[in-house]
């Protein structure tokens, strides 16, 4: 999943009007687990926290490493520096990629309500159960994890650990 437009971490809603640009590398993955979605995309992934670092200096309240959850389930992330506007997620998540209404307000309810939490977590099946929650107010606007065709749905997983 490459993080295209706007990235759920950490640092951010602890700091509400912070607005800065910095670059950030990817380390790896955090609490996470492979699972398999259809939908939007068929695909076998990791889902849950991505783990970052600045590069050129961290931004004030912030952490010099910090987790992330992928926005942009139709790309793949890739182990590359990113360049980021840093902003709060109150208020200002509007991107053209969702079509589901308040989608992005949505996801940043979730993050902002179960990140930390799941963060803490010895294990990977909350940061990997709000993982799929993210992206299925994202990207499905249907009322299940699981397939309807009567619904339509546009996101759903078809394996994931029984956790």
């Amino acid at each position: 999943m490459r993080i295209k437009c706007l990235l759920f971490a950490s640092f951010i809603s602890a700091v509400p009007s912070l607005a800065s640009a910095g670059t950030i590398d990817f380390l790896g993955m955090g609490n996470a687990e492979i699972v398999t979605v259809a939908g939007v995309r068929n695909v076998r992934t990791w889902a849950g926290e991505l783990t970052w670092s600045w590069l050129d200096g961290k931004p004030a309240g912030g952490d010099q490493s910090f987790y992330s959850y992928c926005v942009d389930l139709l790309n793949n992330a890739i182990d590359l520096q990113y360049n980021v506007s840093v902003k709060s997620t109150n208020g200002m998540l509007t991107d053209g990629m969702v079509s589901t209404p308040g989608a992005a307000q949505k996801a940043a309810w979730l993050f902002n309500s179960f990140a930390s939490s799941a963060h803490a977590s010895s294990g990977d099946a909350l940061a990997t159960g709000l993982q799929l929650a993210i992206w299925e107010v994202l990207f499905d606007d249907g009322l299940s994890l699981v397939y309807n065709a009567n619904a339509g749905n546009r996101f759903y997983v078809t394996a994931a650990s029984a956790a």
